[in-house]
């Protein structure tokens, strides 16, 4: 696939994406080394990695996920000498996700829902792995609040595509502002979560993983004693101890494709700086 001219603006392909990409988890992956920081590939960058030994061929990002723990050694002493690479969340940023993102200085992305809100550059998603409650039924009460509050930072921060999301967010927006920011709301989600130590846990959830996945974050906490080494385009990178189990709860049937109808990007547009 080539590059794809659009105004002023040369679209990268999705061969390209990925590359770019892949340079970005490279570098986590050294940075991590480095530091001593545990983490795991995760998500649809796992299943790739398991069913591909890369990319699967129709996706445009990257997940990874860390022990809670690590994650905030890294969240407050990261640093790149080159410049290149830098953390954004919802305290330096308009998009309201419970996670942090490690971008490319280099890449910029246009993503559906924030287009003319913000700028934004190439990126990595970095998921804080917490323990679970030990009640599946509590797990998914704490999961139907997040949404909530989810869906209050989405109506303060996202475009709407469909008339009656338009016509909502005009009410739900300045009403809720009042009460609380989308920046209390990702705090609320990850103090929420931050309350059982995953060290300690019998069960562990990946804290806004499960946004848009058909299954749910909810894992025996054994699934995390350890990594193993697994192939992604060429390199060896980590995965969880029983990956198998993760996939398996998160996806189902993961080694087998999706309909074709199912085989989609998530629509972001790239270009080089």
């Amino acid at each position: 696939m080539s590059s794809e001219q659009h105004s002023d603006k040369e679209y990268l392909s999705r061969d390209q994406v990925q590359d770019r990409l892949l340079q970005i988890l490279l570098y986590f992956d050294g940075y991590c080394k480095e530091h001593g920081l545990r983490y795991w590939i995760a998500a649809g960058t796992l299943l790739g990695a398991v069913r591909h030994k890369g990319f699967i061929p129709w996706d445009d990002d990257v997940d990874v996920m860390m022990p809670r723990s690590d994650f905030e050694k890294l969240m407050t002493s990261f640093n790149d000498p080159g410049n290149r690479f830098f953390l954004t969340d919802w305290n330096n940023s308009p998009i309201s996700n419970p996670f942090p993102k490690l971008c490319d200085r280099q890449v910029f992305l246009e993503s559906w829902g924030y287009e003319g809100v913000c700028d934004e550059n190439l990126w990595v998603d970095i998921f804080p792995v917490d323990g679970a409650p030990d009640s599946f039924s509590e797990y998914q009460r704490w999961k139907k609040a997040d949404r909530r509050l989810l869906y209050i930072a989405w109506a303060q921060t996202r475009k709407s595509q469909r008339l009656i999301s338009k016509v909502a967010k005009k009410v739900v927006k300045p009403i809720s502002k009042i009460f609380i920011t989308y920046q209390k709301c990702m705090e609320l989600i990850n103090n929420r979560w931050k309350k059982i130590p995953f060290d300690e846990s019998r069960f562990a959830t990946c804290v806004g993983c499960d946004l848009n996945a058909k299954g749910y974050s909810y894992f025996p906490r054994e699934c995390f004693n350890g990594s193993e080494q697994v192939e992604f385009c060429s390199h060896l990178l980590p995965a969880p101890k029983d990956y198998r189990k993760i996939l398996e709860v998160t996806y189902g049937d993961y080694l087998s494709l999706p309909p074709e109808e199912e085989r989609v990007d998530h629509g972001t547009k790239v270009w080089l700086a």
